[in-house]
């Protein structure tokens, strides 16, 4: 699978160690100012996603 992302190195490196990398909810300034659509568009992401690897 080919994936297109811009993250630090450490996130690469993870993903070379361990084959996959989680992000971290409570760090995510994003989902910790109030921004409820973005909680639940990222939510349906995860959903979304789940749904279309496991079949």
């Amino acid at each position: 699978m080919i994936v297109w992302t811009n993250q630090p190195y450490s996130v690469y490196e993870q993903l070379m160690a361990t084959g996959s990398f989680s992000c971290t909810p409570a760090l995510s300034s994003n989902l910790n100012d109030g921004f409820d659509d973005f909680a639940r568009a990222y939510a349906w992401m995860i959903k979304q996603m789940n749904r279309h690897t496991m079949e």
